[in-house]
């Protein structure tokens, strides 16, 4: 049997996800037991004490690599966002270092910017500092990347006892947690900006923001997806979403594209958006006060 780095809690939660069915009866003995969904009489079996070494290979009931597999159950709990550069005529598999803390600094920027919304929903952000958005960054991760592309692979655990007001969009009718809906903003709003370029309709898109009670598009939000381009080798990105599976019956369902791409020859315009947003510089006004005479 091989050892892997996984708990007998993200097992079970994966297991479930794919429609097993626990055997409650098993838990006084320390065991998880679950039932196969395809009543093949097959069974799952596996200690609840996370210190025992010996987990069964799900990669036989999923029919997927091992690796693969593993890696899905470590993010069982967890919503990820997999920014992925590539290009068409050779393989990617590297990044500058520079360009590699660029897009982790760009990728900061665009969680905070959503959280920022998610909390207070502005056009501009004077400071991403708000500390629920803070929060967000404080358990993301990083993952494992890919083969012959670079992705930068972050994930959030999703927690619902820490759910606070949501924000009622077109997108979210029911509460979630502040990073699921941070996640959501991310993906909502990067398909309004590339349908808005693609269909060159950046006022009405402009316009929109500013009657909406609540904006989902802002300044910060569209300069971190400039700032996400790879300039030294001109690659177009990718956003690439992937949904807790251990969530998908406790929260509402999802109903969001997994796959928003951003070809660079669309950073030119996405620069231009971003300039519809930028702040207003306000003067400053000089108050004098007159002396009164005596």
């Amino acid at each position: 049997m091989m050892l892997i780095d996984v708990s007998p809690i993200e097992i079970r939660d994966y297991a479930i996800s794919y429609g097993w069915s626990l055997v409650k009866e098993a838990l006084k003995d320390a065991l998880f037991v679950l039932n196969s969904p395809k009543n093949d009489f097959k069974q799952l079996i596996f200690p609840v004490d996370p210190s025992t070494s010996d987990y069964p290979e799900m990669a036989e009931y999923c029919q997927k690599p091992f690796f693969s597999v593993m890696e899905e159950i470590r993010e069982v709990n967890d919503d990820v966002i997999a920014l992925r550069y590539y290009s068409d005529n050779k393989i990617i598999n590297s990044l500058s270092f520079q360009e590699a803390l660029e897009s982790i600094e760009s990728t900061k920027q665009m969680i905070l910017a959503a959280g920022c919304t998610v909390i207070n929903p502005n056009l501009y952000h004077k400071r991403l500092a708000r500390s629920e958005a803070l929060e967000i960054l404080k358990k993301t991760r990083f993952r494992h990347t890919a083969e012959g592309s670079f992705v930068l692979k972050i994930s959030c655990p999703v927690q619902l006892d820490l759910s606070p007001n949501h924000v009622d969009c077109e997108y979210d009718t029911l509460q979630k947690p502040i990073s699921r809906q941070a996640f959501e903003v991310i993906n909502y709003s990067s398909l309004k900006v590339l349908k808005s370029i693609e269909e060159d309709s950046f006022a009405s898109l402009l316009k929109e923001q500013e009657a909406s009670e609540k904006p989902v598009i802002s300044y910060n939000f569209c300069e971190s997806l400039v700032n996400l381009f790879d300039d030294e080798r001109e690659l177009p990105f990718e956003l690439n979403f992937f949904w807790s599976r251990a969530y998908l019956q406790k929260l509402p369902s999802t109903d969001m594209i997994s796959s928003v791409n951003f070809p660079y020859s669309f950073k030119s315009k996405l620069e231009e958006l971003k300039n519809y947003f930028r702040p207003e510089d306000q003067e400053s006004e000089d108050v004098f006060l007159e002396q009164s005479k005596v």
